[in-house]
This record gives structure tokens, C-alpha cells and sequence, in this order.
């Protein structure tokens, strides 16, 4: 039995004409040449998907900051908002003082000169200027008391 051959047969496969050994079949150049194509094409997707994501992630830091500096303005704003405020109740708790005070001296005079209907009148006046400062004293209590609170 020595003498009998062995015989191994292959599938028949179209790959297309062989050439030399050193040369490679024209279906596996086409194959090679399709699968740099995929590669490159996957490739400038996924740099165009980074692109994409970087300028998202530039434009919510740039939202970020602008929300940051809103929030920033507003707090100044508040802040002279309550100072002013404040200021103007201080200008008008002084006037309303310094009108009682009057009232209070002219009230006196004319208790002094025996005049009890004008020292009557100055009373009532006086009466008023005192419950405006109660009013004043009232609110700018309260705008301090804003003006210490957290804001939100």
C-alpha cells in the first residue's frame, strides 16, 4: 500500500485569476481596500462625534459662566437695591425726626405763651411725625433682617 497516493480535494472557489506566488489575489486587495475604507470612514465619525461633544461641552461652560455672572449681578443688584433702600429710609426716619423735634419745640412755646389750642395742634402733628418714624423704624428692621437671610 505504499504506493497509493493520497488525494485531498479543495472547494472550488472563484477568487478570480491567480498570478504569481508573490502577488495577492484581486478579491483580497478588494476586501483590504474596502476595509480601509470602513476603517477611515468609522474614523472621521468618531472625530466629527468628538468635535461635536467638545463644542457642546464648550458651549454649556460657556452657559455655566454667564449663568454664574447672572446670578453674581443679581446679588450686586439686591445688594444695592437694599443699601439704597435702606439709605432712603435713614434720609427719611432723620426728616421725620427732625419734623417732630420742631413740632415738639413749637408745642412747648405755645404751651409757654398759653396757647393750648396751637400747642394742641403741634401735638397732633407731632403724633403723626412720631407713628412715620415707628413706620420707618419698622421697615428698615425688616430690610436688614433681607438683607442678612440667604439668598436662594
Amino acid at each position: 500500500m505504499p504506493d497509493d497516493d493520497v488525494v485531498i480535494e479543495l472547494p472550488f472557489e472563484e477568487a478570480g485569476p491567480v498570478k504569481d506566488k508573490g502577488e495577492k489575489l484581486e478579491p483580497v486587495t478588494d476586501l483590504k481596500s474596502q476595509l480601509d475604507e470602513l476603517k477611515a470612514s468609522q474614523e472621521a465619525e468618531l472625530t466629527a462625534e468628538r468635535a461635536r461633544t467638545a463644542e457642546a461641552a464648550k458651549a454649556a461652560e460657556t452657559a455655566r459662566q454667564e449663568a454664574a455672572r447672572a446670578t453674581e449681578d443679581r446679588a450686586k443688584v439686591e445688594k444695592q437695591l437694599g443699601e439704597s433702600n435702606l439709605s432712603v429710609l435713614d434720609n427719611a426716619l432723620a426728616a421725620a425726626q427732625n419734623e417732630a423735634d420742631g413740632y415738639q419745640r413749637e408745642q412747648q412755646t405755645a404751651f409757654e405763651a398759653g396757647d393750648f389750642k396751637t400747642a394742641a395742634d403741634f401735638g397732633r402733628k407731632m403724633a403723626k411725625a412720631e407713628a412715620r418714624i415707628a413706620q420707618y423704624e419698622a421697615g428698615k428692621a425688616d430690610l436688614e433682617i433681607r438683607a442678612k437671610e440667604p439668598k436662594e
